[in-house]
């Protein structure tokens, strides 16, 4: 698989949500306590500071950041 470089009007978008996030404070861990059967976790690791979600938890702020993301 290649790498792809982020388009610059992409990477303004995920700067955006990453600056408007305050990231640093999101929890850490946004999982339930039962694993999803086929369920995707997502881990987003910006700045020393790691999230993870398996996107049964609403965390706003973090899927701005996963929208802004160029997942392929």
């Amino acid at each position: 698989m290649g790498r792809d470089k982020m388009k610059p009007a992409e990477l303004t978008k995920l700067r955006k949500a990453l600056a408007e996030s305050d990231f640093a404070k999101l929890p850490r861990i946004n999982m339930r306590s039962q694993p999803i059967p086929d369920g995707l976790t997502t881990a987003v690791v910006h700045q020393g500071h790691e999230v993870v979600t398996d996107g049964s938890r609403p965390v706003p702020a973090l899927d701005r950041i996963i929208a802004a993301l160029p997942l392929p």
